[in-house]
């Protein structure tokens, strides 16, 4: 009797639209990087709390290089830092493992990115330029995006 009347009452497609219910089971497939950043950490190799001009500088170049990303290499970056292929739900603040968080490393134009997967953590080198960064972040991101296949 009671599904009855709430059958009649309701019914699910006037609850959440295809697209919601979509999103709600696997992920947004869309990324805001303004979202993202306000909900990341980045800091200097061996010093969490450092805000100094240079690490502002690489961390603004950071982020110009992933809004300048196609929407397929910025799910690239997430699954390569997170092993997520999607983000969840509950967005950038709720990330298993904890906040998308970049350590930026010593000067090395000759290494690629690296990440830990567990912590969302990815760890960059210190580039000397924007094209650099961005040339070494696309490779590490596009072959290495799957794991230790890229050893």
């Amino acid at each position: 009797w009671y599904q009855r009347r709430v059958r009649a009452k309701f019914h699910p497609r006037d609850l959440l639209s295809a697209h919601e219910i979509c999103r709600a089971l696997c992920g947004a497939k869309t990324l805001s990087v303004e979202d993202w950043e306000r909900h990341s950490v980045f800091y200097e190799q061996g010093n969490e709390f450092s805000a100094s001009p240079a690490v502002e500088s690489h961390r603004d170049l950071f982020w110009q290089c992933v809004m300048s990303l196609s929407d397929e290499d910025k799910l690239n970056l997430l699954q390569f830092v997170t092993g997520l292929c999607a983000l969840p739900p509950a967005g950038f603040n709720h990330l298993p493992g904890g906040a998308f968080t970049v350590e930026l490393g010593h000067p090395d134009d000759g290494r690629l990115p690296t990440a830990g997967t567990c912590a969302n953590t990815l760890c960059l080198p210190r580039y000397s330029t924007k094209k650099i960064l961005k040339e070494k972040l696309l490779k590490a991101i596009r072959f290495g995006k799957e794991g230790f296949a890229f050893v």
